[in-house]
């Protein structure tokens, strides 16, 4: 297992490329800069954020989180690792909430560090978060554009729900290889385990792992799919 920061080295080829092809979509956008935040994707999936046009301190800047684009995603921890892709030149703080879904009240609400590269990753371990198993939840990570204007801040959410795996299954994850690992998760949709392995082993398989699941998710090269569009 590489470090984070050997971790966040390995990544900036790929997410250089990322973070320009968001970008330029970004700029694409011929609509009123008045309408600052573009959201994407649906309410019961994926929702992302980007800013339109140029804005002093924010330029094109774009924030997702690696989830799938439409529906639940599975995690057979109780503290999973979360991922976002932030790109952008950007200063603000980062925070992440996570909320028991129809509640106004938080579970989580935290303060992020910036993250080494442009790829983020949050390990619930080292905030002492746990998940409830069979309760669905919305995390969401948000960016400070302006600290007088709170309404501005650049939000992204998507939905997970801890669904602990069978005996049979743990027995077989313990003692398969990272390559069957990431089979053992794919069969049982467990989406953010898989992604959580594939930044693990990124320097072993040169990002093979983590660019198909972008690609699945609709990130890669910053293009949502047509169903996560908005």
């Amino acid at each position: 297992m590489t470090t984070r920061r050997t971790f966040s080295r390995t990544m900036l080829g790929l997410l250089a490329m990322i973070g320009a092809s968001r970008s330029a979509v970004a700029q694409q956008s011929d609509q009123d800069d008045q309408d600052t935040l573009k959201p994407r994707g649906a309410p019961t999936g994926r929702v992302g954020a980007a800013t339109r046009g140029m804005r002093e301190g924010a330029e094109n800047v774009t924030l997702d989180l690696v989830a799938p684009s439409q529906g639940v995603g599975l995690t057979a921890s109780d503290r999973p690792t979360l991922c976002y892709l932030l790109s952008g030149d950007v200063s603000g703080p980062l925070r992440l909430t996570i909320s028991m879904r129809g509640q106004a009240k938080p579970m989580a609400d935290l303060e992020l560090p910036r993250p080494l590269s442009r790829f983020g990753v949050i390990d619930l371990r080292d905030h002492n978060v746990r998940l409830i198993p069979g309760q669905l939840y919305v995390w969401s990570v948000a960016l400070r554009l302006d600290p007088k204007a709170p309404s501005r801040d650049l939000v992204a959410s998507a939905l997970i729900l801890y669904k602990p795996g069978d005996p049979a299954f743990e027995k077989a994850l313990r003692e398969a290889s990272p390559e069957q690992q990431h089979v053992l998760f794919d069969q049982n949709n467990y989406w953010y385990d898989e992604v959580a392995l594939a930044a693990r082993t990124y320097a072993r398989d040169s990002g093979s792992a983590l660019t198909d699941l972008l690609r699945k998710a609709g990130l890669q090269n910053g293009t949502p799919t047509k169903a996560a569009a908005h």
